[in-house]
């Protein structure tokens, strides 16, 4: 890893590769990377943590690629993903909470602790590995759903239910009592094996 450190990261364009950067947020609404629209935007190799909003987001993405990445003590989410042909793959992603000790203050609906928020078609998800997300231990969740992936239909939304994805070979250890490895709801379609 680089040792070039900054803010974070907001992408509105295409065929952009952030490589080795050190990432750390400390607004409470900041997200370390915010890709809006980019089509093959490369995040590979950076260490990406204290953001309390979620470390990665890809929203109406295609081709993404998310490779060899840090993700530690993020808020909300390490990778949300909405779009097509994403690949997701080698990340070692660690103490997601729920309301991050410099982010929004706690009751804020819709804060919650996972690992990986997926949508859309022909994902590969492999490799990674997802531990303590949501750790019923850490203060900072109070009452999280807590999922080491998950998607669901929010088609109103533009986040259609992932499909067609793979995900494989990945290591996935959730502490919450009501916690979930993987969490699909609003589909048949999915190919899901080696978890």
């Amino acid at each position: 890893i680089h040792q070039t450190k900054c803010r974070g990261f907001r992408v509105e364009a295409n065929f952009v590769t952030i490589d080795g950067f050190d990432i750390r947020s400390k607004d409470p609404y900041w997200k370390g990377i915010d890709v809006k629209g980019g089509n093959n935007v490369d995040i590979r190799y950076c260490y990406i943590h204290d953001c309390p909003s979620g470390a990665i987001r890809f929203s109406a993405s295609q081709s993404a690629k998310i490779v060899g990445n840090k993700i530690d003590n993020n808020g909300l989410a390490a990778i949300s993903l909405i779009g097509n042909n994403g690949l997701i793959e080698n990340n070692e992603i660690s103490n997601i909470v729920q309301y991050h000790p410099a982010g929004p203050e706690p009751g804020l609906v819709g804060q919650d602790a996972d690992g990986l928020r997926i949508f859309g078609s022909g994902h590969i998800i492999r490799g990674n590995s997802l531990t303590k997300i949501g750790d019923p231990s850490s203060p900072y969740n109070q009452n999280p759903h807590v999922d080491a992936i998950q998607t669901w239909d929010g088609s109103s939304n533009g986040a259609p239910v992932m499909t067609n994805t793979i995900i494989e070979g990945n290591y996935i250890s959730v502490s919450h009592p009501t916690g979930k490895g993987v969490l699909m709801e609003s589909s048949s379609e999915n190919a899901c094996r080696d978890i």
